[in-house]
């Protein structure tokens, strides 16, 4: 793209623009919008779309290319903008802005509140239609079974029926089941009904364990009249309630916390919004929220906040506990919610109970985007870039193992991945020649040092990372060792009994979860060295040890041992071979035959 053609084009528009806080509005040809962001100097942000070549986001050049039209709103403070935006974003919904991911798909509990008999529905969005709505909630199946049981315990009708107080209608077969109290002629009152409703709105605020007490005595009192079915059955619904109660991993000194709490996880291609409700002291859920990291500029981190309580969001808690990320947002938010009418504390924990459950709303972000958006081999090498702070992302992977028997049989095996996968026809195997005794670093820097020279001389490019199998002292080691050569591979080391990653361009270990995929393509190029090297090794081993046995046999040497190994394969071959098989190799007599079957043919059970 040519930017300074693109400049000359929008120069005009560009010098009318103001200085001041606002909202911009980027348009097609066909007057469509294209993108809707705030600013607090329009001048300033939208001139920077046309200083910056935006390689970190690689959809603003395509957007670029479609403008044609810039409009501008001015606004009076920040925190007007940001309302404008939102509300412009939601109506128009711009195909640049922020993608949120994982919103719709997830249900809501909905309670028709506006009903004089309300019910429970599973809703798939959130309306402002006077209803309370909760969620959404993950687990689809989950929730739906809670529903089941809450609508049995609390006999709350599933009909679509319009009912009244004055409505007659014969009941239908789930009052004679009493799985409902028959509003639909009048065999419950009006607030005895809606008492129900209240704790089933309760319950989705927090005070779960009011309802698990609730059926923990009807399951006794059932098991004390023996209807031990009745009693089983309540205790599944107990079961299914407990599902629900997250095990938060702190023990809150708040019991009362209501809160929202948002972790952020950055990731190389993707950024991840962990979200948990807490209500009076419980995680009642959680869910996550992806988007590209090109899709977002760093000093807009309101405007995902933002983003979910104008699209998702109806039960607002009394406080907003944040990542550090929105630090700089904090009085920005306070504002928004001011001017929506909700008055909550936003906060940026630093220390204390409530950082621990950012921390784990940040780790839950983590392994969510690693289990389910990195997926191939590309962005796995990227998030092993950022995680270990390497200067750029290796697509090619060299790993080195040793493998010895003592002193003898001393073999390194080199595999070679591409890509995240194994390139097999660059696999490697050396007979180590300068180092004796047992030390393995060394005999490994004698291999690296023989392939990268070798490489030099066939004038082919070195790998761009080495995994060293060790820990810092190796991995310093190492570095010393390639102190030799120019442009030298990028370093990291994987210990075995931490798996902790130690990279040579950050001082601490990395330490990545069980499941994180990162950690397990580490772990793999390592265990396939190790195969390759071993396996490497006992064929080695079990050629030296044939030649062995048979040199030992009267008047064989290593020539002839070696014609017999060719010809028979192993020791175990030779004494199976008949004496007419083995006379036809060269220098092979009746006498050597004879002492073939003398020294062998007890070893192996001739």
């Amino acid at each position: 793209m040519n930017y300074d053609e693109l400049r000359n084009r929008f120069s005009a528009t560009l010098a009318r623009i103001p200085d001041r806080p606002g909202v911009y509005i980027m348009k097609d040809a066909e007057e469509k919008i294209l993108y809707i962001g705030k600013a607090i100097n329009l001048k300033s942000r939208v001139g920077s779309y046309f200083r910056d070549n935006h390689d970190d986001r690689p959809q603003i050049p395509v957007m670029l290319t479609k403008l044609d039209r810039i409009d501008w709103v001015i606004t009076e403070n920040e925190t007007e903008a940001l309302v404008l935006e939102a509300n412009l974003v939601k109506q128009h919904m711009p195909p640049y802005n922020i993608d949120l991911r994982d919103d719709k798909r997830y249900p809501y509990v909905k309670i028709t509140t506006t009903e004089l008999f309300p019910r429970i529905l599973i809703a798939r969005r959130v309306e402002k239609d006077g209803n309370r709505y909760f969620g959404p909630f993950t687990d689809a199946t989950a929730i739906r079974r809670v529903i089941t049981v809450l609508r049995k315990l609390f006999q709350i009708r599933t009909c679509s029926m319009v009912i009244t107080d004055k409505t007659e209608r014969r009941e239908c077969i789930d009052y004679a089941m009493k799985l409902c109290s028959g509003p639909c002629n009048q065999r419950i009152a009006v607030k005895a009904y809606r008492e129900g409703i209240d704790h089933v709105i309760s319950f989705f605020q927090g005070n779960r364990r009011q309802i698990i007490d609730l059926l923990t005595v009807q399951m006794y009192k059932a098991s004390e009249e023996m209807k031990f079915e009745e009693a089983a059955a309540i205790r599944d619904r107990i079961t299914e309630m407990k599902k629900l109660i997250i095990r938060q991993g702190v023990d809150l000194r708040k019991p009362d916390l209501n809160a929202d709490l948002f972790g952020f996880y950055r990731g190389s291609l993707w950024l991840c919004l962990s979200i948990m409700m807490i209500r009076r002291g419980v995680i009642i859920n959680q869910q996550s929220r992806v988007f590209r990291t090109d899709s977002i500029e760093d000093e807009n981190f309101a405007k995902v906040i933002v983003d979910y309580y104008t699209k998702s969001a109806d039960d607002y808690p009394d406080e907003i506990i944040l990542s550090e990320q929105f630090s700089e947002d904090v009085e920005l938010l306070t504002e928004w919610f001011k001017l929506q009418g909700k008055k909550m504390a936003v906060t940026v924990p630093v220390r204390g109970e409530k950082r621990q459950l950012v921390e784990r709303a940040e780790k839950n972000g983590r392994v969510f985007l690693m289990q389910n958006y990195i997926t191939d081999g590309p962005q796995l090498l990227a998030e092993l870039a950022q995680a270990c702070s390497l200067p750029r992302v290796p697509k090619t992977i060299e790993a080195f193992d040793i493998s010895n028997l003592g002193d003898r049989f001393t073999v390194a095996g080199m595999v070679h991945f591409r890509d995240g996968e194994p390139d097999k026809s660059n696999y490697r195997r050396f007979k180590i020649k300068t180092v004796s005794g047992q030390n393995d670093f060394a005999m490994m820097m004698e291999a690296v040092s023989r392939r990268l020279t070798r490489l030099l001389e066939e004038e082919k490019p070195f790998p761009d990372l080495l995994l060293i199998d060790g820990g810092k002292g190796q991995l310093g080691a190492a570095r010393e060792a390639l102190t030799k050569f120019d442009n030298p591979p990028m370093l990291i080391s994987l210990a075995k009994k931490e798996e902790l990653l130690f990279s040579d361009y950050r001082d601490d270990p990395v330490q990545l979860g069980e499941g994180h995929p990162v950690r397990r393509l580490m772990e793999r190029i390592r265990d396939e060295v190790h195969r390759f090297a071993i396996t490497y090794h006992r064929k080695l081993r079990g050629r030296q040890y044939n030649h062995s046995l048979l040199e030992e046999i009267p008047g064989i040497g290593p020539k002839k041992a070696e014609l017999l190994i060719k010809r028979f394969g192993s020791a175990k071959g030779v004494v199976e071979a008949s004496d007419e098989e083995l006379k036809s190799v060269n220098g092979v007599t009746e006498a050597v035959i004879a002492a073939i079957r003398e020294e062998l043919g007890e070893i192996f059970g001739e």
